[in-house]
């Protein structure tokens, strides 16, 4: 996986701490998923930004998957290391959402999904003889 940082209105003193913080969470959270599911074809983009108002770190993150999908999550905290869990936990989610729509891709067809309704009437019509078949819309 490729991880790309990028910063606004951040000193340098941060960029490091939150590298190695984000680095560590998403070794540990983020990357057995994605090695599962593919082969460094997941590109990261990170945002660290910071609030002019309110003083909190602002985290962006832009996960491009396989199958065309662009996963985008927001996060925001006062401290660096809860705000890469949060940011990690939001891609987490998101990806394993993605992939297990990806692998129930013959149910979610709509081809598979006729011959599944035709195969539960005609089961349904053999337990209940006596009750008409319902009609298809």
């Amino acid at each position: 996986m490729q991880i790309q940082y990028s910063y606004r209105a951040i000193d340098k003193e941060f960029h490091e701490p939150w590298q190695r913080a984000l680095g560590n969470v998403i070794e540990h959270a983020l990357k057995p998923l994605l090695d599962k599911h593919t082969k460094d074809s997941a590109r990261l983009q990170i945002v660290l930004d910071r609030d002019k108002i309110k003083r909190q770190f602002l985290a962006s993150g832009y996960m491009h998957l396989p199958g065309k999908k662009i996963v985008s999550v927001t996060a925001s905290h006062n401290e660096l290391t809860p705000l890469a869990q949060m940011l990690a936990q939001s891609l987490f989610r998101q990806a394993k959402k993605h992939f297990d729509r990806l692998h129930a891709q013959d149910q979610i067809k709509r081809k598979a999904r006729r011959e599944r309704l035709r195969e539960l009437k005609v089961r349904d019509c053999r337990q209940n003889p006596h009750q008409p078949p319902m009609r298809p819309r």
